[in-house]
């Protein structure tokens, strides 16, 4: 694939993502949630988790938000779904590192490919905080 087809592709999984995003709307059922906001950009997101001891059992969110934002939230979810708080906590630390160091590196495989689509950002750093919102109100949530 040529780096236009690719930058074309990720493109499509973010507009998917925003456009139509997995997990969203408050769960009926909860056990934490926090709320997060951006004010550079007025971006407002709460993230709901159903926990059962260690594991998220569900989760879901809501939000006034920017496409990125909307976009980050739908993989994380997608991503963390089912998942045991310290792995959650170590998924956020390889998404704050792909958004800082601007690669997909061998630290970070273990996220899905899909999150290559936010290596875009690295030409619009205000945008990062987008991104990461999501990722910030979730951990919010598990303490």
């Amino acid at each position: 694939m040529t780096e236009d087809q690719l930058k074309e592709l990720y493109q499509e999984i973010l507009l998917k993502h925003s456009k139509a995003p997995l997990y969203y709307g408050k769960l009926p059922v909860f056990t934490n949630h926090a709320e997060g906001f951006n004010p550079i950009c007025g971006d407002a997101i709460t993230v709901y988790l159903n926990l059962e001891g260690r594991q998220i059992k569900a989760a879901s969110f809501e939000s006034a938000s920017c496409s990125i934002c909307n976009a980050s939230a739908s993989m994380m979810l997608q991503e963390i779904n089912l998942k045991q708080q310290n792995e959650v906590l170590h998924y956020h630390s390889l998404f704050e590192a792909l958004l800082m160091n601007e690669e997909f590196s061998e630290d970070v495989v273990q996220l899905s490919e899909d999150f290559k689509a936010f290596l875009g950002l690295s030409k619009f750093p205000a945008r990062k905080s987008c991104a990461l919102l999501p990722w910030e109100t979730l951990k919010k949530a598990l303490k």
